[in-house]
């Protein structure tokens, strides 16, 4: 009745939220592409190795990334392993097989692909291990067939592997995370707080600047949604199919009615070929250039830092 209650708490906060961000991107998907993420959610939540080849490891697979054939195999394989792993009593093979279904059709829905959300499998496995010291075993047909297979010596050397291969992907990733930065956040911000920029006003793009304000500790001004934020929207329409000439677009409305500002942001507004160079972007507002921060465990979470004026004040800088 409790779960029931959830279900019918989440389908009103559907059907009366204004926000379409976590359905509408997914609706052109095809069914194919959306049974895809979930089949192969199993594999990924079971089997995390990350891709130890690159710097960039979160929310990779070694497996699947670099043999999408063997991966795929192993994906429809590995759905087996709860008969081989809970042979022995009918309700928990019947716990493990509707939670997995339930993750399935939850991936499928909302095409969630993240490893934190593949994990919710692993955590399913590991509760039936533990329910299962609690219920006597049964004799049915598939354990006839499981134990004719001489399967059952596999059951704790698969439950150990899984075990170490979760230990040890746990001490990779932690080791990374305290060598590198798992952004370039906090790194960018020391640059603004080093070259006296804190002081001035920062502005963003959209939500990447959430982890600015957190290191900055006050609200810094996000363009998509015109206002002080801290925190992200996301329901806003502007964060959608950005790239450098939205961006541009979204400075120069920025700076009509205002002198200055410090540009921070996952989306250059140029080429950043050259640093400290100024270049016109409208008849009076001029861009230069400053940094990037590109050393980050999280792909594609590099802060490009420019700095704009109206001309006047141009020549007023060094």
């Amino acid at each position: 009745m409790i779960f029931l209650l959830g279900l019918f708490l989440i389908g009103i906060q559907i059907q009366t939220t204004e926000s379409n961000w976590l359905l509408e991107p997914i609706k052109s998907l095809s069914v194919d592409e959306r049974l895809k993420h979930g089949a192969v959610s199993l594999f990924k939540g079971l089997v995390v190795i990350p891709d130890y080849t690159t710097l960039h490891f979160w929310n990779t697979n070694f497996v699947a990334d670099h043999n999408r054939n063997i991966a795929a195999v192993l994906a429809v394989l590995i759905y087996l392993l709860p008969m081989v792993l809970f042979y022995k009593n009918k309700k928990i093979l019947f716990f493990v097989y509707i939670a997995l279904i339930g993750t399935q059709i939850c991936f499928y829905i909302t095409q969630r692909t993240a490893v934190r959300f593949h994990g919710i499998n692993y955590i399913i496995i590991i509760l039936a291990l533990w329910m299962e010291q609690y219920y006597a075993s049964e004799h049915f047909k598939l354990r006839e067939i499981v134990t004719s297979f001489k399967l059952i010596f596999l059951r704790k050397a698969i439950i150990y592997s899984l075990l170490s291969l979760h230990f040890f992907s746990g001490v990779y990733a932690y080791s990374m995370d305290y060598i590198y930065p798992f952004t370039s956040a906090k790194q960018t911000v020391d640059y603004l707080k080093a070259e006296g920029l804190k002081s001035k006003e920062i502005v963003s793009v959209t939500c990447d600047g959430t982890i600015l304000s957190a290191y900055l500790e006050r609200k810094i001004y996000f363009l998509c949604t015109d206002g002080y934020k801290s925190f992200c929207e996301w329901n806003s329409e502007c964060d959608q199919n950005l790239n450098q000439q939205k961006s541009l677009d979204l400075l120069k409305v920025y700076m009509n009615s205002h002198t200055n500002c410090v540009y921070v942001s996952y989306y250059p507004l140029s080429d950043v070929a050259k640093s400290n160079s100024w270049q016109f972007i409208t008849g009076d507002i001029k861009i230069r250039f400053l940094r990037k921060f590109d050393l980050s465990i999280v792909n594609n979470s590099y802060y490009y830092v420019f700095e704009a004026v109206k001309e006047k004040q141009v020549s007023n800088l060094k």
